[in-house]
């Protein structure tokens, strides 16, 4: 009697596991979906952008005019801007 009890036990705790297992991979499959849509409209949105902007033609024209890139083995820190600050 009491392995008819333990097993009856142990088929409700398996179907509670079960259903709760399946009530989470119904909320994992919907926020998937929901990030799947919005990399879409993010993919959309960036293919705007660059469609208005068009990176090579600014790209072109900045450097038409003169425009020259930062070197940034040039670019240091200044040293003591901390201990001025701090004074006041």
């Amino acid at each position: 009697m009491k392995y008819l009890a333990l097993s009856l036990f142990l088929i409700v705790l398996n179907l509670l596991y079960s259903s709760w297992s399946i009530h989470i991979f119904k909320e994992y499959a919907k926020s998937f979906k929901s990030y799947k849509r919005e990399t879409e409209k993010n993919l959309k949105l960036k293919a705007q952008i660059e469609g208005m902007v068009n990176y090579t033609s600014a790209k072109d024209y900045a450097n038409s005019k003169g425009f020259t890139p930062i070197d940034w083995n040039k670019v240091t820190l200044v040293n003591g801007v901390d201990n001025k600050l701090n004074k006041f």
